[in-house]
């Protein structure tokens, strides 16, 4: 069986997925692509399930998504890179916005003023 699991970022979290074969003694092998952000996942016998291999992979803090194995992964790649792409977006919206406002407290502001651009930075 082949999933897509989201969140794999590391080689590190290679490692922690590809330890589920000695935590699971169900598990005949489980091969992680960092490139594709797929594991390859093969079980000892036909009675072990698939699904509780997903629920160990979850466990770990990762969301594994079930693909048929001819499938490529890529369509899931792209809706993750896009909600990454939407967050640094709102993440520079926010931060150029706050460098804006502090302008004015770096040159110089004074008073009231001042305090006020203090506040609206703080929220």
């Amino acid at each position: 069986m082949k999933f897509y699991v989201e969140g794999i970022r590391c080689s590190k979290c290679v490692a922690k997925i590809e330890n589920l074969t000695i935590q699971n003694s169900r598990l005949s092998s489980l091969e992680v692509d960092l490139a594709h952000q797929t594991a390859v996942v093969e079980l000892k016998t036909e009675k072990d399930s698939f699904a509780e291999v997903a629920e160990a992979i979850q466990a770990l803090g990762f969301k594994a998504v079930p693909l048929q194995f001819q499938d490529d992964s890529s369509e899931e790649w792209k809706k993750e890179s896009r909600k990454d792409l939407i967050r640094i977006a709102i993440a520079g919206f926010c931060a150029g916005n706050i460098m804006m406002l502090s302008f004015g407290v770096y040159f110089g502001l004074e008073g009231e003023l001042k305090t006020t651009f203090e506040w609206i930075q703080l929220l």
